[in-house]
């Protein structure tokens, strides 16, 4: 592997992380220091163990498995908005509805992970437009469900309350899974919108900016580097 090619994956793979567990750490550090009664410090390793997902992956599958940069961005903003903003400053005291927009969000999200998901194993250009749109509502749901699910087993394990005290449990949660659904339903209303109105424009686009980075792809990148270096040492020659 190329030098380039190293520096490049640390900056992309690696460096994203380890900045934010550096934050992490601060953030966690002062409000111990100041004893804020309003926030819970501890849940910033939750956030820095969270943002290490991307990089945990493209470890364990031997680089075959790596966001582009527009996927990462996108979970990267929801990660630092719903677990540091949200959690770890407990802003849900003081917006009662960002708990709504983020759910909303993550319904929304979840569409374009869904498309780096299908591009990943398949050609995504190839399925209906009508499975588009099933798979999207489909996807969301279970992935919502399953977030919920996680949410409570933290909560039982850490005594944490992310779910809003066990009396209002099963309102939240239902409250939460309704507007991930929201949100996919949006996703799938612009995909409708813009299948009818602009013949996919915008959705082809996307799919380009969410085309899976391949470990075969990166290794034609560096042969044809290393070509072109040859026929220009030989041209020196």
């Amino acid at each position: 592997m190329r030098k380039s090619q190293r520096l490049n994956i640390f900056l992309t793979e690696f460096l994203p992380p380890i900045i934010m567990a550096v934050i992490s750490i601060i953030v966690y550090i002062i409000l111990k220091v100041t004893k804020a009664s309003f926030a819970a410090p501890e849940q910033a390793f939750l956030y820095m163990i969270i943002c290490f997902i991307p990089c945990f992956l493209y470890i364990v599958t031997a680089g075959y498995l790596r966001f582009p940069l527009a996927l990462k961005i996108g979970l990267y903003g929801y990660f630092f908005c719903s677990n540091l903003l949200a959690t770890t400053f407990n802003i849900y005291t003081y917006v009662p509805f960002f708990d709504t927009i983020l759910h909303t969000a993550f319904g929304y999200l979840c569409g374009y992970l869904l498309i780096y998901i299908l591009s990943l194993f398949g050609d995504y250009s190839k399925l209906s437009f009508c499975m588009k749109v099933l798979i999207t509502l489909f996807f969301t749901a279970g992935i919502g469900a399953f977030w919920e699910v996680a949410e409570y087993t933290v909560d039982i394990l850490t005594y944490a309350n992310s779910q809003h005290e066990i009396e209002t449990g099963l309102l939240d949660t239902m409250q939460d899974t309704f507007c991930n659904l929201c949100g996919a339903c949006l996703f799938a209303l612009h995909q409708v919108l813009d299948h009818f109105l602009f013949k996919d424009k915008y959705f082809m686009g996307a799919r380009k900016l969410l085309e899976p980075i391949r470990k075969n792809k990166q290794k034609d990148q560096e042969e044809k580097e290393q070509e072109e270096e040859r026929v220009i040492s030989d041209e020196e020659k």
